[in-house]
């Protein structure tokens, strides 16, 4: 288990997650891993954060239940980086920012 935030740690979680998922994710065209990044189903979403899991806190899990219940037991400090290495399997960028806001047009 490496540092909470070492940044190369954290980059190559995310990377190994991807690969987890598909193994030819990185053979795909930039447009192909955007597109799976932002469809990417229930199933794939799971096996990303087990993934990091292992990775990143050395936590093995065996069922969906079990990436989720252990995912929410990990103390709030201890989710940075995860959350960090989730955002990158998402396509969120390098920046490392997250846009966690609800936006609502309406006709006036």
């Amino acid at each position: 288990m490496s540092h909470p935030f070492d940044k190369s740690a954290i980059e190559v979680a995310a990377r190994r997650a991807l690969i987890a998922v598909d193994p030819a994710y990185y053979s795909w065209s930039h447009e192909q891993q955007e597109i799976f990044r932002a469809t990417m189903d229930d199933h794939a979403r799971s096996h990303i954060r087990r993934s990091l899991l292992a990775s990143l806190r050395g936590l093995e899990c065996d069922s969906k239940k079990e990436i989720n219940d252990t995912w929410e037991a990990v103390f709030i400090p201890d989710l940075y980086p995860l959350n960090w290495a989730l955002l990158l399997t998402t396509g969120i960028g390098e920046d490392y920012i997250y846009l966690n806001e609800f936006m609502r047009i309406t006709a006036h």
